[in-house]
């Protein structure tokens, strides 16, 4: 069973002095090869199924010979108390940043089992954060999930087993579409699974997923979006599901599939529209229709037919929240007007006096009266 990443308990691997002399000898050759050898040469320190599997080619051969000359009682030793040492010091930057709504397992070594399946499972581990280092675009949608299921996602052995179920296909997709791959593999929410949303072809990158009982097919672009054109991150590309609506990134359609996929946050608990020019809440929901940038904005999203774009912007971005809120605006233009709306959406209680308060602090006392009272203009 896999210990977490708040663990700090790492087990010790003790050489006797023929091994460490084996040890030495094996460092001296193998940074040789570093400087001139192959691959294969470099790996002659790990076990054999190792490097017969999918994993070990891919690791990073500078970085652990880095490591392997880094520390005298480790010189040469890919051993398990060696890779679980490496792990952790990703998982110590990656809780960092995300805290509690993220926890890795680290593969431990049964009594009196063979370590080398425990190794691959870090070698896997290794490379996956070796490959997919900012994370910091996932803050929003992780706690989404976690107000959504007052729990963290773990990620154990089931999910990194996409790293090396393709390999070919993982290594060529975008970053943040590697990272959304392990996040979906054992992710649920109200008995819906994320694992179907996520399709292994390198050519189309496929989503799928469910909204209103209905699927549909979002494709990841390999340029700025016609709606988006000034948004583009090819590590986190553009989505469009064709005919229909593009996303700016990856992470905003994550976002809004967690926004919408409980039931009890389909419907708006507050709504307020205006169709007139020079309405104050007309301007105001322009505003942040234009320019979100001092608030929470968390997805954007443009349809092709009807000709509208909205926003989502989080009300409740930390943990601790006993309730998950957010809002919406939209535009929507017609052949002679163009309307706004808002709406607030929570999974709070009625009468939703936490959100209201969220809400008002984020677009002012006069706007946040006017759509909890739904004055319409």
């Amino acid at each position: 069973m896999g210990n977490c990443v708040r663990c700090d308990v790492v087990q010790t691997i003790v050489q006797t002095d023929a091994e460490e002399e084996e040890s030495v000898e094996a460092a001296s050759e193998s940074s040789a090869d570093h400087h001139g050898g192959s691959s294969s040469d470099v790996f002659a320190g790990l076990p054999p199924a190792v490097v017969q599997s999918d994993i070990a080619p891919f690791v990073g051969v500078a970085s652990l010979l880095c490591f392997r000359r880094s520390s005298k009682a480790f010189h040469a030793l890919f051993g398990v108390a060696f890779f679980q040492q490496q792990l952790a010091r990703f998982l110590a930057a990656l809780d960092a940043l995300l805290g509690a709504i993220l926890i890795v397992t680290i593969p431990q070594l049964p009594l009196l089992s063979s370590s080398q399946p425990v190794i691959i499972q870090l070698v896997r581990r290794i490379f996956f954060f070796e490959g997919c280092g900012d994370w910091t675009r996932w803050k929003a949608p992780l706690t989404i999930l976690y107000l959504h299921r007052r729990k963290p996602l773990v990620l154990g052995e089931g999910s990194f087993a996409v790293v090396s179920s393709n390999k070919e296909a993982f290594v060529g997709q975008p970053e943040a579409m590697r990272q959304w791959r392990v996040l979906a593999a054992r992710l649920e929410v109200d008995k819906r699974t994320f694992a179907q949303w996520v399709d292994g072809s390198a050519s189309t990158s496929i989503f799928n997923y469910t909204k209103g009982g209905r699927y549909q097919q979002y494709s990841l672009l390999d340029a700025a979006s016609p709606l988006f054109p000034d948004d583009y991150d090819a590590d986190n590309p553009p989505v469009s599901v064709p005919e229909h609506a593009d996303l700016p990134s990856l992470t905003s359609l994550v976002t809004e599939m967690l926004l919408s996929v409980k039931d009890s946050m389909h419907h708006a608990v507050k709504t307020c529209r205006s169709t007139r020019a020079g309405s104050s809440l007309r301007q105001r929901c322009l505003s942040l229709l234009a320019d979100g940038a001092s608030s929470p904005t968390v997805c954007r999203v443009r349809l092709r037919s009807p000709n509208l774009s909205y926003r989502l912007f989080l009300l409740t971005d930390k943990t601790t929240s006993p309730f998950l809120a957010y809002f919406h605006v939209l535009r929507e233009e017609a052949a002679d007007s163009v309307s706004v709306s808002l709406g607030v959406f929570c999974d709070e209680g009625a009468p939703h006096d936490g959100t209201h308060e969220l809400f008002v602090r984020c677009v002012g006392a006069e706007m946040g009266m006017r759509v909890w009272e739904e004055i319409d203009e």
